[in-house]
């Protein structure tokens, strides 16, 4: 079964704001505010493992760097009207 609308964990997330600074609309789409079920973040928090700082929501390996971007409710609603 799949997980779809905004991930309840967006807020705390160092991926989206990382995505949202790149426009990597996307990413966004698949996995911040879509088939979130498919996160690899996501799921190791939710079975309460420790989230490496560089895992990607696929699963791969990659430096995130930190954006100054806030994320907070107006700023994710933006987001889902431009999606």
């Amino acid at each position: 079964m799949s997980e779809r609308g905004v991930c309840s964990f967006i807020y705390g997330c160092p991926v989206f704001p990382y995505f949202h600074a790149n426009q990597m609309m996307d990413c966004m789409r698949q996995y911040c505010l879509g088939d979130y079920g498919q996160c690899e973040r996501r799921k190791l928090r939710l079975a309460g493992e420790k989230v490496p700082a560089d895992l990607m929501p696929s699963g791969c390996k990659m430096e995130i760097p930190k954006v100054d971007i806030s994320v907070t409710p107006e700023t994710v609603e933006q987001v889902c009207t431009i999606l």
